[in-house]
């Protein structure tokens, strides 16, 4: 008798075993960029909460079980538990539908032509005045696009934040000029403190200096969609050069960017 409760307890834990290994493993693809990089935002925030959700859930189902169908069996419960259902199946397929538009922005590649105004966004600058890693990724790919479009001039976008010694643009400029950059195909913009005013501000300087109107936004891949929906908003058409990120920080980002686009959306539309 005990050699069967063991059996069956063990065949239990194999079905579980699939869901308990991806979940774990998607839970600590989230966790890791605290440790590793000290970031906490609501993107791995909302990554841990739901994977470690599914991991309880599933360790411990026979409970869960027990207590979903006790809840069922009130009217009350009927209600919240159907609520909560359509809300979280809502809430993932708008996030599966977002995600995909975030990979769609990110691979909407510039043509070959010299044509267009690049615009690279403004991240963090440390203590120090050197770019944070984001921006440093960002840097490498807007010296790499200017190297292989020499026509093309770019604006760099970003103001200083409190935590800041310098502007993001003067940071911007100080590095593109010590890759070989000319000076003179680099232009500041040294207001910004969001993508809005990112994208806003350097608008204004394409009207001003008559600069061509179509932009290439260089940013890092997550971060496309919602800069070339805003850019749209104010009128203009853009293609996207990524700075990659690192495969730790993706699953973070992506899910940041999901709800910066729903917050876009609400307030900003």
């Amino acid at each position: 008798m005990e050699a069967k409760t063991k059996n069956r307890s063990r065949g239990r834990l194999l079905k579980k075993l699939p869901i308990l290994l991806v979940s774990g493993v998607l839970w600590t693809w989230f966790f890791l960029p605290v440790p590793i990089y000290g970031v906490l935002n609501v993107g791995n925030g909302a990554g841990m909460l739901l994977f470690g959700g599914v991991f309880l859930a599933a360790l411990f189902w026979d409970r869960v079980k027990a207590f979903l169908k006790k809840a069922w069996s009130k009217k009350a419960g009927k209600i919240l538990l159907t609520a909560f259902a359509v809300c979280f199946i809502s809430g993932l397929v708008l996030s599966g539908v977002l995600l995909g538009k975030v990979v769609s922005a990110a691979a909407n590649v510039p043509p070959e032509t010299d044509d267009v105004t690049a615009v690279l966004l403004g991240c963090q600058v440390r203590e120090d005045g050197a770019p944070s890693l984001m921006l440093y990724r960002r840097l490498q790919a807007t010296r790499d696009f200017l190297q292989a479009h020499p026509g093309v001039k770019v604006i760099l976008s970003g103001g200083q934040g409190d935590d800041e010694p310098i502007t993001e643009a003067q940071c911007m400029k100080t590095w593109l000029t010590a890759a070989g950059i000319d000076p003179d195909r680099l232009i500041e913009e040294r207001e910004a403190t969001s993508t809005y005013e990112n994208l806003r501000f350097s608008a204004a300087i394409v009207e001003e200096q008559n600069l061509p109107k179509t932009l290439v936004l260089i940013t890092n891949e997550f971060h496309q969609c919602r800069a070339s929906m805003i850019a749209k908003s104010l009128g203009y058409s853009s293609f996207a050069v990524n700075g990659p990120s690192p495969v730790i920080l993706l699953p973070t980002y992506a899910v940041r960017e999901v709800f910066g686009l729903v917050f876009d959306y609400l307030f900003r539309s």
